[in-house]
């Protein structure tokens, strides 16, 4: 798996079947702008491929890192880059508020299961808003 952290003008990465599948890129080895490299977190589980694929991607101008399995590159992300985890909560609460709090909706709307909601609610410390009642 080939995960994008910023932006990096290289090959397009298609999965299909848990399989990475590297397409031609539209900028040529010669024409390359180093200053616009991006960050690419490469997790595979099997060493050879995991860093011949991290040798790959720095040939194209890119900063790689590397995780040997789904869990160490959420650490590694979570660790290396709060923001993320601040722009995640931050859409989360947007969503929940679009949605007049309605879980079901703002899980939709965030393309996640419910039950992911619910374990980034947990996670966060989010807890619902409780309506007033009008009387």
């Amino acid at each position: 798996m080939v995960l994008p952290t910023a932006a990096c003008r290289r090959p397009h990465v298609d999965t299909n079947n848990g399989t990475v599948y590297l397409t031609r890129t539209v900028v040529s080895p010669s024409r390359r702008d180093h200053t616009n490299s991006g960050k690419i977190l490469v997790v595979d589980d099997e060493p050879a491929e995991r860093e011949g694929l991290a040798r790959l991607v720095a040939q194209w101008g890119c900063e790689v890192e590397t995780a040997s399995s789904g869990e160490e590159a959420l650490d590694l992300v979570e660790t290396r880059h709060p923001a993320i985890r601040e722009m995640e909560r931050d859409a989360i609460l947007r969503a929940r508020e679009e949605t007049g709090q309605d879980k079901r909706r703002a899980a939709q709307l965030l393309g996640i299961s419910l039950k992911t909601l619910y374990n980034k609610l947990a996670k966060y410390g989010i807890r619902a808003v409780k309506s007033a009642r009008l009387t």
